[in-house]
Parts: C-alpha cells; structure tokens; sequence
C-alpha cells in the first residue's frame, strides 16, 4: 500500500481535458461495433477516475490542514472547474442511455450506472437553471442566518457552541442552553418564514417544468431512488409509527428512571446523569482499535492496520483541520481514507466505528470493481446503502469494545449506540412526511405549514418538540432541521439505512460473511434487489418492522443498567 502523502497529484488542465473528452465522445457515437464501444467507454472513464482523484486528493490534504498553502490553491482550483469538469461528460452520458449495445455490455457496466444517468437526463434542463440559481441563494440565506450569534449568557455565541450545553448533566444549565437557541429561532422567525415558503415555491415550479408534478414527485428521481419511491416510503413511514414509536416510548420511561424524573421536557436531551468515559484516547484508541478488529475480522483487522500506518487514517486531534468525520474514496488507487478530529468523549469510538464501516465497504468494492467498468456516479452506494454499512459495523463491534470502557459504561455506550438509532426514526419520518405535505399542497401558507408540523409531531409522538416554549408551541422546531431547507427528502436514507443496519447486524452476529459480499457489489445494484439478493429484512414490508422492533427490544433489555 503506498503511503496516502506519497500519492502523486496533479491539477489537470481543463482545456485539454476537454479536447480530449470531446475528440473521444465524437468517435463514440459513431461507432459501429461493442468492441470499440466498450474502449473508448473505457478512455473515457479513466479521464473521470483520473479527475474524481485528483480532486478528492486535494480536497483530502485540504481538510486535514487548511494552513497548507499549496493545497489551498489547489481547492480554489478545483472548487472553480470541478463542476465545468462534470459538465464535459453529458454528451457522453447521453450516448449511452441510447447505445443499441446496452444488453452486450451489462455484464461490464452495472445497472445503476444507466439508472443515475436516466435520472440525471430527467432533471436537468437549460429552463430549470434561473430557478436552480434562485434555490441556491435561497439556501445561502438560510446559513448565513444560521451562522448569526445566538445570545447565551449575557454573550453572543455560534448556535454550535449553545448546543455544547443540550449534553450537560446540569438540567438548569441545559434548560438555559434550550431557551437560548430556541428564543435565536424566535428572533429570526420572518427570514426562515419567508426562505422557506419561497424555497417551496421555486422547488416546486423546477419539478413542473420538467413534467413532474410537485417536487416530492421528482425528489425520488434527483436522490436516485432505483425501484422504489414514496409509495414504498409511505408503508415505511407507517410503520415506524406503528412499532418504532411504541418502543421509542418504552425507551423514554427508562429515561425517566436514569434521571429521577416524573415528566421529560424538551430539554431532556441526556438519557444518562453522566455519559460513558473511554479508557482510552487518540493514539492508543486507534491501536486498540487494531486489536478489536482482528477479532471480529482477521482480513479487515489487516486492512485497518494498513491503513493506519500508511496515513489513511488521520484522526489525532489538531489545528486547521475540520471538525467533522469523513471518508472519502481516491478512484484510480483504490482505497478510502479516513479524516476528522478526536475530541475525548466516547463519540470518538462511534465516529471511528462508523467512518471504518465505510471504508471497509469500499475496500471490498475496490477489489470486485476490478472486474467490471465502474463509473464515478458509482464511486459510493446511493446513500441509504451506503450508510447501511458504516451503521452495520458501529452495531456489529458493540460485542467487543468491552475492554474500552469499565463494565458499566460499557454497557451504556452499547445501549446509547442502538437507542439513539431507534429514537431518531419517528422524527425522521416526521420531517419527510411533512416535506411530502408541504411540497404537494398548491398555494400553501406559513401557518398551514407550521400547523402540519405539530399535526404530525403528535402522530409520531413527539410532543416535546411542540410544547414548552414558544417557538416549539407555534410548530418554528423545523426551522433548525437543515435537511429541509439544503438538501430536501433527504433525511428518510438515514431512517432506511438504519434499518438496513440493525438487518445486517442481524446477520453479523457469526461472522462478517454477508456484510463482505454486500460491500462489493454496493454500489451496482437497487436497494430492493440488494436486499433480496442477500435475503435481508424488507424495509418496506409491516412484518419486517415488527420482527426487527421486537429484536431491538431484546438488543436494548441486554445492555440496560440494572
């Protein structure tokens, strides 16, 4: 494995790029015979790998030190062409939706690859671009509100630094903290009343013109949904309220015992008086981490070591580097790294676990991508896939971080792991089915709009997120979901890719075999044919929700404190 610094990078040239994909798409469409169809696909493709590396390259060294001046100007660069660079390959993609070849060559290029370039053709048009224009600066409104301090304390502050406080075992303080966030959404409610009403709008009009009839209609289409779409969403939905709520209830009696408390309010936001505390921190967790992963795997345990000691892996805790964890993935060499900034609390296993999720998906991908044509559209799952994996392996190594923490807060972290996944999927439901709502009523008002959220925070029992201040009381929690405002209908992957998750867990509890084989042909297939493939739990089936509530109950009674 060659070391992630040692990487050679370079910044294309964007007009020879573009000769050289036009001269290319030019002899494709006129060729007369799969052969030669299949090597020029094949020219053309690496072009893409070669882009999607050296972009991710840069963007890599660029988050792990901002101050790098190099790199800096290298994602100036590509935040410039990287989008010009996309736009080269259009005419590419329209060859081969029409290619009379497509049955010869299927077993080379997966099926996806046809789906997301089908869905890409029926969202896109020249008439869309003033609207889509107009929703961009719409949603740069709403972070530059977001981004206004909030004040706490006699102080102005970032809403970031507010939400610090929503963890303290402090209830007063975190009563303060709420109040103070809350009242922030309270001052500013005119500029999200109107951001948002006008966002409908203009989302709305871009569906219509490309002959969809509302923008719920062709969210399906723009976060490529192969096989499925709101029908099948709808009976998801339905059923987390049937059987996730009631366990979800069950989980805040228990809340109730762990804080003495007889009522929970809306800034309840801890289920333990103390979290749990890891035994171990940065470096040493990283290399405890090895240990644990050569049980549960002795081939992914490999793999991780490789990839910690080759700088896949960056972690450790520094300056100018972003705040957030991430796995990215470079296309020509094959391999995932792995970025973000411990901060000492037990989040740092779970962020570990989860991004490790990721990339050992992708490794085993890489090595099946060997034997097809793999386009960058397929560079990772769609993402209710994808996170199915990354959850997949935060659930499967609960049975073997035991020597991370002390006996008891073990078992809380086990216990926080499934509960927090549980507990998010009502309010998931909540926030799309309030989008589908909101997107397919005709002329909708700011007040009809807050009125559906409270209707279906009481559907899906999630009354306090309606009462105990203002804000909540007049149905303004929304304001604060950024999904709904940046990337709409979105949200619902988390809940599905939760539930694919606890399936694939189900399955791991002897060994890895069918995580393996799903992560390599990931990205290739539907959720719907992936799952039957590999004879996982339906999310869109009743009796596979039931069966999976009553199996979490058990997950849940195994690691409670007694």
């Amino acid at each position: 494995m060659t070391n992630f610094n040692e990487i050679k990078y370079k910044r294309l040239d964007y007009n020879q790029i573009k000769e050289e994909v036009e001269s290319l798409t030019k002899k494709l469409k006129n060729v007369k015979d799969v052969k030669t169809f299949l090597e020029l696909f094949k020219q053309i493709n690496l072009i893409q790998l070669r882009i999607e590396e050296y972009a991710d390259y840069a963007d890599i060294r660029n988050m792990r030190n901002d101050s790098d001046e190099f790199f800096q100007k290298e994602m100036e660069y590509w935040n410039t062409f990287k989008s010009k660079f996309d736009l080269l390959f259009m005419d590419f993609y329209q060859i081969c939706l029409t290619t009379p070849f497509k049955e010869e060559i299927k077993n080379l290029i997966p099926d996806n690859f046809f789906y997301s370039i089908d869905y890409k053709n029926r969202t896109s048009s020249k008439e869309i671009l003033e609207l889509q224009k107009r929703d961009n600066e719409l949603k740069s409104q709403y972070r530059k509100i977001m981004n206004k301090k909030c004040k706490f304390r006699n102080e102005e502050h970032n809403l970031s630094y507010v939400t610090k406080f929503f963890s303290s075992s402090n209830r007063e303080e975190r009563k303060e903290a709420h109040d103070a966030y809350n009242d922030f959404f309270i001052e500013n409610r005119e500029e999200f009343d109107h951001i948002f009403l006008e966002m409908v709008q203009v989302r709305n009009q871009i569906a219509k013109i490309l002959g969809f009839n509302n923008y719920s209609e062709m969210s399906t289409l723009l976060l490529r949904r192969f096989g499925y779409g709101y029908n099948e969403i709808k009976i998801f939905r339905e059923n987390i309220q049937k059987y996730i709520t009631e366990l979800v209830s069950e989980i805040r009696e228990m809340q109730k015992q762990e804080l003495g408390l007889e009522q929970l309010t809306y800034y309840d936001t801890v289920f333990y008086k103390e979290e749990p505390k890891l035994l171990y921190t940065e470096i040493e967790l990283l290399e405890k981490m090895h240990e644990i992963f050569v049980n549960m795997d002795s081939e992914l345990g490999n793999f991780y070591y490789d990839m910690l000691n080759n700088g896949y892996i960056d972690l450790l805790n520094s300056d100018n580097k972003i705040k957030f964890f991430i796995t990215n993935y470079l296309s020509l060499s094959s391999l995932p790294t792995i970025t973000g900034n411990f901060n000492g609390k037990y989040s740092d296993l779970t962020a570990l676990t989860h991004e490790s999720g990721h990339s050992f998906q992708k490794y085993f991908a890489g090595i099946e991508d060997k034997n097809h044509i793999v386009s960058p559209l397929l560079k990772y799952p769609t993402f209710e896939i994808a996170e199915m994996f990354s959850y997949a392996i935060q659930l499967t190594t609960l049975n073997y971080v035991q020597d991370l923490f002390s006996e008891s807060d073990y078992k809380k972290y086990a216990f926080l792991v499934i509960k927090d996944l549980i507990t998010t999927m009502p309010y998931i439901a909540t926030v799309d089915e309030f989008q589908e709502q909101v997107y397919s009523k005709e002329n909708i008002s700011i007040s009809e709009i807050k009125e559906i959220w409270k209707q279906l925070c009481n559907k899906y029992n999630l009354k306090n997120h309606i009462t105990g201040h203002p804000t909540l009381e007049n149905g303004e929690f929304f304001y604060r979901q950024n999904h709904i405002f940046l990337n709409p209908f979105y949200y619902i992957d988390y809940a599905i890719s939760y539930f694919g998750a606890f399936a694939i867990w189900q399955q791991s509890s002897k060994d890895l075999d069918t995580f393996k084989k799903m992560s390599a042909i990931a990205s290739y297939l539907p959720l719907n044919e992936l799952v039957a493939k590999f004879n996982l739990a339906n999310p869109f089936e009743e009796k596979s929700m039931k069966h999976l509530s009553l199996f979490l109950k058990q997950q849940l009674n195994k690691f409670k404190q007694k």
